[in-house]
């Protein structure tokens, strides 16, 4: 069962954070004191009261992963939030996964071997601003990697037995239809501030959809794949995700909070998020903010009952 405690500044001294994870489909904060292992706390309903410091600390490998997770105490290589050995490590990993296709299988470990042996999903993701990615993930983690990339909407237009032919076909959407394979964190930040008409993203999500499906349909893939989806099976909505109080949080379109969290005072209490981009309030305000989690991964804070800085009262950004 997952971990319900939540992370309250009610405690003093320094606390490192280090990434999120999902656990039973809920975003989870790792943080630790420095010197000792990491704890997990449910990241809605934790409250951050901090100084920020100059101080970093390696984030460690595999930081998104509760099962597999460990604790890293080097020091992180100058500007980067891992040290070289993690670093490495994650260089390696992301290059077997997403290079899988291109490569010999004798090349493979056994590690990666056994996890591309599973069957895949291929699909689109729609974010709020009206960008639009492909991606793969593994039928079993699906829920779990819309929610770890913020995700608005989502379609799966494509099942494959194996991560070897997903990637083949993601390689395929982007080469033919232009469609890329990643959206920067600042467009969905700026898409949950400003968002687009529900109805015209839904619209362009199931118009993308088709292409892709014609696509591999129309004897220009390389490989096999099912392209025989129920439509109303294969759509997922982060909405449906969230209770409708949380929803209704979000769906209003927040302000920024464009005060940086790695410089200054904070205060703020977590109320939602969609992906590592949190719902926050402040003490002396009634508005709610989004902020980019990432920017206090791997930053050391000095816990405590610190006054907030007045920049961060700005209730007329947009």
């Amino acid at each position: 069962m997952t971990d319900r405690r939540h992370f309250d500044s009610d405690q003093s001294g320094p606390v490192v954070v280090l990434g999120l994870t999902w656990v039973e489909g809920i975003a989870q904060l790792r943080m630790r004191h420095p010197g000792e292992d990491s704890q997990l706390f449910e990241l809605i309903g934790s409250v951050l009261r901090y100084q920020a410091t100059n101080t970093t600390h390696c984030v460690g490998f595999g930081v998104h992963v509760a099962s597999s997770y460990s604790d890293c105490h080097k020091s992180p290589q100058p500007g980067e939030r891992t040290c070289v050995s993690c670093s490495v490590a994650e260089a390696n990993h992301a290059s077997g996964l997403h290079h899988a296709h291109t490569k010999e299988p004798t090349v493979q470990s056994s590690t990666m071997a056994s996890h591309l042996q599973q069957p895949n999903n291929l699909y689109l993701a729609m974010f709020r601003d009206g960008s639009i990615k492909v991606g793969t993930t593994t039928s079993r983690r699906h829920t779990t990697r819309l929610l770890e990339q913020g995700a608005w909407m989502a379609r799966t237009v494509a099942t494959t037995s194996d991560g070897i032919e997903i990637r083949k076909l993601e390689d395929l959407v982007t080469e033919q239809l232009g469609i890329p394979q990643s959206v920067s964190i600042k467009r969905k930040l700026s898409g949950l501030a400003t968002p687009s008409d529900e109805k015209a993203l839904a619209s362009k999500l199931d118009e993308k959809a088709a292409e892709v499906q014609q696509l591999l349909s129309s004897g220009s893939s390389l490989v096999t794949a099912s392209t025989k989806l129920s439509p109303n099976e294969h759509i997922w909505r982060f909405t449906d995700t969230v209770d409708s109080a949380a929803a209704a949080q979000l769906l209003d379109g927040p302000y920024i909070y464009s005060a940086p969290l790695n410089q200054d005072h904070h205060h703020v209490q977590i109320t939602g998020n969609c992906g590592r981009i949190a719902l926050v309030t402040k003490p002396d305000s009634n508005d709610h903010f989004l902020l980019d989690l990432g920017q206090l991964f791997g930053i050391e804070l000095a816990i405590g009952d610190h006054k907030p800085a007045e920049i961060m009262v700005q209730d007329a950004l947009f």
